[in-house]
C-alpha cells in the first residue's frame, strides 16, 4: 500500500449501518444541498430526524446512512484532512422520532456528535474496457455510458493515471455507485482506527495513452 495507490471503498449495507432517517429538504441548509450548494454556517447543525421504524438514534456505529452519509466527529475530522474537491463536512443534530402534538411539542435531541460528509467530486478515470466484473447499464451506450461493478476484488477495476491528480476522494460519472480514494486516505482511516468503515478494493492504474 502506497500513497500512489487508488482504491474503491465499499461501505457496508447491513442494518447496523443503514438507519431510518428523515430530512426536510426544503429547510434551510438542506435546501442549499438539494440545489448543489454548500449550506451556510448559520444553518448548522443540520437537523436529521429518526424515522418511524426506529424510535431513536442509539448505539450508533462510527459511520452510517440515515438519508445522508453521517460520520462521528473523529472520523469526520479524518475526512477534513483531505482534498474533497467540491465536497465538504458539516455538523448535524440528530433527533429522536416523536409524533408532535399540542401535548408533546418538542422533539428530543440526541446527544451524539455526528457530521454530514458530502463526497460529491467527480473525476472520469474509470477504464471499462480494461476492467473485469463490470457491466454497462441496460439502456446506456456510447463513451459516456454508465457501468456497474459486481462483486469486485483487487485489480478488477482499471483507472487511468489521471486518478492521481486532483481530489483525494471522488465518484466517477460512468461508474457512479463506487467511491474512489487515494492510498493516503486509506492509510489515515486505518491509522485512526476506522479501517473497517469501508472494505477496500485496490484498482489497477494504467498509464495515460
Amino acid at each position: 500500500m502506497t500513497d500512489e495507490d487508488v482504491y474503491i471503498g465499499i461501505f457496508p449495507s447491513d442494518g447496523r449501518h443503514v438507519k431510518s432517517g428523515k430530512i426536510d429538504w426544503e429547510s434551510p441548509g438542506w435546501r442549499e444541498i438539494k440545489n448543489q450548494q454548500m449550506p451556510p454556517p448559520e444553518t448548522w447543525p443540520l437537523p436529521i430526524y429518526a424515522g418511524e421504524r426506529m424510535q431513536r438514534f442509539e448505539r450508533l456505529p462510527p459511520a452510517f446512512v440515515a438519508s445522508a452519509f453521517l460520520a462521528c466527529r473523529p472520523l469526520a475530522d479524518v475526512f477534513r484532512q483531505f482534498d474533497l474537491g467540491n465536497g465538504y463536512v458539516v455538523p448535524v443534530q440528530l433527533y429522536r422520532f416523536a409524533k408532535v402534538t399540542p401535548e408533546t411539542p418538542e422533539i428530543e435531541a440526541v446527544d451524539a456528535d455526528y457530521h454530514y460528509v458530502r463526497l460529491s467530486q467527480k473525476k472520469q478515470c474509470f477504464l471499462p474496457a480494461e476492467s473485469t466484473q463490470v457491466r454497462p447499464y441496460r439502456y446506456d451506450s456510447g463513451p459516456d455510458a454508465r457501468w456497474s461493478a459486481i462483486d469486485i476484488k483487487d485489480n478488477d477495476i482499471a483507472v487511468s493515471a489521471a486518478a492521481l491528480e486532483g481530489a483525494d476522494l471522488w465518484h466517477d460519472p460512468i461508474l457512479p455507485s463506487e467511491l474512489f480514494l487515494k492510498g493516503h486516505v486509506m492509510k489515515a482511516l486505518k491509522k485512526a482506527g476506522y479501517g473497517k468503515v469501508y472494505r477496500y478494493v485496490k484498482c489497477r492504474i494504467l498509464p495515460d495513452q
